[in-house]
């Protein structure tokens, strides 16, 4: 049975009868260089090429007896196939007292000390806002460097306090507002590791904010809070050694000399907890679970 010839093979066979072999042209070469002319009948060839062979491969896909999980045509598939379906997340409801787990001695651990230009009296803590950094003052031209998380897009703020008490390993209980934007949370959390307030908290006179420690170390250079400055574990027990209650906090947006001023923010804003990607399972055994990671969305 002669095999039927496709139109793509009828426009090769004319070109292989234009170019074929003669005694003058043993090679099968072109008699003549090709022309501007040529380029208008080469892009026609090819375009009508790729338009049938689009049509045939469509008509084998298309099959409308295959339909995937949304009622549509499965293209591609020899048999309906159920696609992995998206991971969602839904309000936890956690137990109204829970526990912060345990209580290990923390060692501080001191930061490096950087040149800081400043007019403030040695002793007192200066947090940049712009850079997640927290400054305690050693002299006019030095300071301890403390990298911090800072208050996210609308929680963050600016002004002076003073520390008004110290709390080893504190107690959390969410405030209405937060308990009003997540109702499943705990109503009290006792101290712990598992705390999001951490080892150690240092309170800014009669406000919620606080300079604390976090059981989540990855948000440290983030704007990640809801208005308290997160630090290291051991960073906050070394603050804790050198401030005292009445120690002077000044909170500013930027600092002059600190290459924080009209630059573009460090910080980084976290990704929040509905946005992220799902963790592989993989991920999620190396520390994506447990106490850690269930309140590692938590705003404190």
């Amino acid at each position: 049975m002669r095999r039927r010839r496709s139109f793509a093979g009828a426009i090769l066979f004319i070109e292989r009868d234009r170019y074929a072999p003669h005694s003058s042209n043993p090679a099968g070469l072109p008699s003549r260089r090709l022309s501007p002319l040529d380029l208008p009948r080469i892009l026609l060839q090819v375009m009508l090429i790729s338009i049938f062979a689009f049509a045939s491969t469509r008509s084998t896909l298309a099959d409308p007896r295959i339909l995937g999980d949304d009622g549509q045509p499965a293209y591609g598939m020899e048999e309906p196939t159920q696609l992995p379906s998206r991971k969602t997340y839904q309000p936890r409801q956690y137990p109204a007292l829970m526990s912060g787990g345990a209580r290990p001695q923390i060692a501080p651990k001191a930061p490096q000390v950087t040149f800081f230009p400043n007019k403030e009296t040695a002793g007192t803590v200066i947090i940049v806002n712009r850079s997640c950094r927290l400054y305690y003052t050693l002299s006019p031209t030095e300071a301890y460097d403390y990298p911090i998380s800072i208050g996210r897009l609308g929680f963050t703020w600016t002004g002076t306090e003073k520390i008004s008490r110290m709390v080893d390993w504190p107690d959390w209980i969410p405030p209405p507002e937060m308990l009003k934007r997540e109702p499943g949370l705990p109503r009290k959390m006792t101290g712990g590791l598992d705390n999001p307030l951490g080892a150690r908290a240092l309170y800014l006179g009669a406000s919620l904010y606080r300079i604390h420690g976090t059981n989540n170390a990855r948000t440290i250079g983030h704007a990640a809070s809801s208005g308290c400055f997160r630090m290291m574990n051991e960073h906050v027990m070394h603050l804790s050694s050198l401030a005292r209650v009445g120690t002077k906090v000044k909170v500013v947006e930027n600092w002059p000399f600190t290459g924080a001023v009209g630059a573009r923010p460090v910080c980084g804003e976290e990704i929040p907890v509905h946005q992220r990607r799902p963790q592989s399972a993989a991920r999620q055994r190396r520390g994506g679970v447990g106490l850690l990671g269930i309140f590692a969305p938590w705003r404190w």
